[in-house]
């Protein structure tokens, strides 16, 4: 119950001073004396933003006292003059004559009572930042500890919580000149408890709350002053003309959306003196007398029904939509939690922000201010419900850590539309907002109709997550075994795919070691090599079935449903070695079954193929567990965020996902959490293999996403730390890729690390007499189109090579050499590759067509553009000549590449 209404009250609050933080940390840089920057910016936006929270509870306070002294002759009488029951009966009598409450009197602590849930917010947040740890500014050794800057021997005191409460008690004494000295101990006494709390706090945290108390100060001179509006219209003017100074001199203006962000905060700055302007040429006088008119007070179903409208849409409706579209990707096999369980955490958020804090700005506000309220909160649920519902779909593919396939989620255009169609939808509510019942009654069906759907979403979940409960078991029964078998007197043939695993880092990832270069001896690199799409479900059926299966050729087979001839593509090759007599284990696969989590069920009609689905294995790794339980908390948070963000215009919506990290301040020990089970995974590839004497050929496919997971990792050695720092050093790749970015980075860091886990692999192999008669196909479904090759980026057609261009190395039988092969390749030549010597005539056990790679000379290859989500009941992948690019012979010439006509 506590953490519900902590969930409700204070989590709201440490959101916004989080998304805060970032912003400005994201804004100023990232140098260490920019994270002090970003706390005395977080301190000032927070003040500024609660000012007006605060002088409404300055009003209400001064109308109980003003209550109180009205009452205070006859209170006192009855106090004197009577005793026990009968004082009690006469204070109540007097009470309800004068229609007051003796609750109202907590409305004299409002001010007090309103710092409590922003100082646990802010020492929450502040608390627990990471990246405060062990950094100095100035005098201050450690903005994650308490400052000890002044010492007596060995004895520490600390001098910011003692300036903190000074500043506190000044500011304090000048707000409370007039006041009754009942009111002064109150404030006093809060003053010098905040300086218990926090004197061994960290000392972030305590410039936070100081500037916090200047702002105070400042506040309380402002009240003093003849014409305070005028002096603070006045200060953010200068504020803003600060702020586009400090951005142009310190070089915060490099990308356009650092530029809106600058010139937005510059005019936010100077709108109170625009309006000053604007009211001295009374071009607001003829609206002001009509609101007069109309100062009618808002009823309570003015706030609360929007409230629980909005609720019920960013903490049910979107959430369980998202989980009920593929509940099993939210579930970790080696730790099993319902992912309902989200559903909770998203709740409490939107009910904190919608229903608490909303009704509570109601409470405080003027009748002419609920009114405006009222009318706000009737075009947000417009807003949010036409830009949920038109506007945010279609987005790619979303991972179990919300985040995007793709980067760029919405076009310039797109936004343009979003934002005439949003203005004027706003004028068409506020011209609605005058008929009452009607609001009411929308107010109504709404609530009713997203809650039947959040309902039927969350049955759909649950049921699918009963007929997924063999995930539960393997969570309880998973243990590490031996999984992967391999022959010492047979013949092996080993698929290794990896998914969006880009072909161009192979060159610099071989320079990064010595060792590297020799454990890859043996192998030919195709780097002249296409996929057919940009996305898994376009690429990985040709890889695994051949030429039958490119997404064109799929299409003619117009009665079958994509998910059929997927499952039928990734059968292909395991069922034919497996009717040729080889021992075969197929782990994985992807989008086994059309699901997230491969369902290797596909072969159950073949009990011989050996299956394995590895995320079950248990690996002991204490940083992969915090991984995971950061990965879970993450995903509790951004939940409710992913809701905001497909509710908000699209100008704001782009910023707001940052690239799947929702203004988090947790960003790398979240992402890290899928690439550290990835990588522990290929780390235990030895142990989990069997070699055996048995004469029998072996067949052995493994699929893993560690290189679609990228992921910072500590230079020299690519090794996994929970703080990582490179300053200084270098990879093979600067200088010759574009490694400007941080994305850029992380994936060249994951590919090194996957070819490192590799190697020891192969040494393994060499060690156990099992490589000169292996076949090895290390392959991908499709590349990654991160921009990092000039020699890629086409203009005609505007393509960027890199996404379609997948990894590509053969190791066959005894070969010794390292070689360069530029002949042309696509990755469906896999099938073609692993069979070679092997069976003679291959022929796919479904359609009985020959598996050969003479169709990639037939015609030039089609490569299709456009992304592809997993829709099993469809037939037929979306094509169409706008999304769809031919290509032969040499990938890297661009007259070789054409639009489809």
């Amino acid at each position: 119950m506590t953490s519900v209404l902590y969930n409700i009250i204070v989590a709201p609050i440490e959101l916004v001073v989080e998304v805060v933080f970032e912003v400005l940390y994201r804004f100023v840089g990232h140098d260490t004396s920019d994270q002090v920057f970003a706390i005395i910016g977080v301190s000032l936006v927070i003040s500024l933003l609660t000012f007006p929270l605060y002088q409404m509870a300055d009003a209400v306070q001064k109308k109980e006292r003003d209550i109180q002294k009205g009452m205070e002759k006859w209170t006192s009488h009855i106090r004197k003059t009577f005793k026990g029951d009968e004082r009690f009966m006469m204070q109540q009598y007097y009470y309800k004559i004068n229609n007051y409450s003796p609750l109202q009197s907590l409305n004299g602590s409002l001010s007090l009572i309103l710092q409590v849930p922003f100082f646990m917010a802010a020492y929450h947040f502040l608390s627990n930042l990471e990246i405060l740890q062990g950094t100095s500014v100035g005098p201050i050794v450690d903005l994650g500890a308490p400052d000890a800057l002044f010492k007596i021997g060995s004895f520490s005191i600390n001098v910011l919580p003692i300036l903190m409460t000074i500043i506190n008690c000044f500011s304090s004494a000048i707000y409370l000149k007039d006041f009754p000295i009942k009111d002064k101990v109150k404030t006093y006494g809060l003053a010098f408890i905040f300086l218990f709390l926090l004197y061994k706090s960290p000392s972030g945290l305590v410039v936070y709350w100081t500037c916090n108390n200047i702002f105070s100060l400042l506040k309380n001179i402002f009240y003093k002053l003849k014409n305070p509006k005028r002096v603070l219209t006045i200060l953010c003017s200068i504020a803003g003309f600060f702020i586009l100074i400090f951005a142009i001199a310190r070089g915060r203006m490099s990308s356009t959306a650092k530029t809106l962000f600058t010139f937005g905060l510059f005019i936010i700055c100077n709108i109170p003196i625009l309006i000053s302007m604007l009211k001295k040429l009374k071009l607001f006088e003829k609206k002001y007398e009509e609101q007069k008119k109309d100062n009618s007070e808002g009823r309570i179903s003015d706030f609360i029904l929007p409230g629980i409208l909005l609720t019920i849409i960013t903490g049910i409706l979107i959430p369980s939509s998202v989980i009920a579209s593929s509940p099993a990707e939210f579930v970790d096999l080696t730790n099993y939690r319902n992912p309902l369980n989200y559903l909770v955490r998203s709740i409490c958020y939107g009910t904190g922000f919608f229903v608490f804090w909303s009704g509570f700005v109601c409470y405080i506000l003027s009748a002419k201010g609920r009114k405006i309220f009222s009318h706000i909160l009737w075009i947000c649920c417009g807003v949010f419900l036409v830009d949920y519902m038109f506007f945010s779909n279609n987005l790619g593919i979303l991972s179990s850590l919300l985040i995007y396939d793709q980067r760029n989620l919405f076009t310039t255009a797109k936004k343009f539309v979003n934002t005439f169609v949003l203005l004027g939808l706003s004028g068409f509510l506020s011209f609605l907002f005058r008929f009452k019942k009607l609001r009411f009654t929308a107010y109504l069906v709404l609530i009713i109709g997203t809650s039947v759907v959040s309902i039927s979403q969350i049955y759909t979940a649950q049921v699918k997550l009963n007929n997924m409960s063999y995930m539960k078991e393997m969570s309880v029964n998973s243990s590490k075994k031996k999984i992967y078998k391999l022959s010492r007197t047979g013949k092996n043939v080993v698929i290794i795919m990896l998914d969006r695993a880009v072909n161009g880092y192979v060159p610099y990832i071989l320079q990064e070691k010595q060792e590297l270069r020799n454990q890859f001896e043996g192998f030919t690199y195709y780097p002249n090599t296409v996929s057919f799409g940009f996305w898994t479900l376009l690429g990985a059926p040709a890889l695994y079935g051949g030429y039958e299966y490119t997404p064109t050729e799929m299409n003619k087979r117009s009665t079958e449903t994509l998910a059929d001839k997927h499952n039928e593509a990734l059968m292909v090759i395991p069922v034919l070695f497996n009717n040729n007599g080889f021992d075969v284990t197929v782990c994985d696969l992807p989008h086994a079954g059309y699901k997230d989590i491969p369902d290797l069920s596909i072969f159950s009609d073949y009990p011989e193929i050996n299956t394995h689905i590895t995320r079950k294995v248990t690996i002991n790794n204490d940083l992969l567990t915090d991984a995971d339980n950061n990965a879970y908390a993450a995903n509790e948070r951004n939940f409710f965020f992913y809701s905001i963000f497909r509710v908000s215009p699209l100008i704001f919506s782009q910023n707001l996902y940052n690239e799947g990290n929702y203004l988090s301040s947790a960003e790398s020990s979240v992402r890290a959490s899928e690439f550290f089970k990835e990588l522990s995974l290929f780390s235990l590839l030895s142990d989990l293999t069997e070699v055996t004497d048995d004469d029998k050929n072996v067949y052995l496919s493994i699929y893993s996403m560690i290189t679609h997971e990228a992921e910072m990792l500590q230079l020299p050695d690519y090794e996994i730390r929970q703080k990582v720092d490179n300053t200084g050093l270098k990879t093979a790749a600067d200088g010759h890729i574009k490694m400007e970015k941080e994305i850029q980075i992380e994936n060249y860091h994951s590919h090194v690390a996957t070819f490192i886990a590799l190697g020891k692999w192969f040494d393994f192999m060499r060690e156990n007499n099992v490589w000169d008669n292996t076949r090895i196909i290390i392959v991908a479904d499709h590349g990654d189109g991160l921009g990092q090759f000039d020699y890629m980026l086409m203009k005609n057609p505007q393509i960027d090579v890199q996404a379609c261009n997948p990894l590509f190395m053969v190791k066959d039988f005894n070969s010794k050499d390292y070689t360069v092969d530029n002949t042309f390749m696509t990755n469906a030549d896999t099938a073609t590759l692993s069979c070679k010597d092997l069976i003679e005539n291959p022929v796919n056990p479904f359609t009985d067509m020959k598996i050969s790679s003479c169709e990639k000379y037939s015609h030039p290859q089609i490569i299709v553009t456009n992304t592809v989500t997993s829709t099993s009941k469809k037939n037929l992948f979306g094509l169409e000549n706008n999304n769809m690019l031919t290509v032969h012979d040499d990938i890297f010439k661009e007259e070789n590449w054409s639009q489809m006509k």
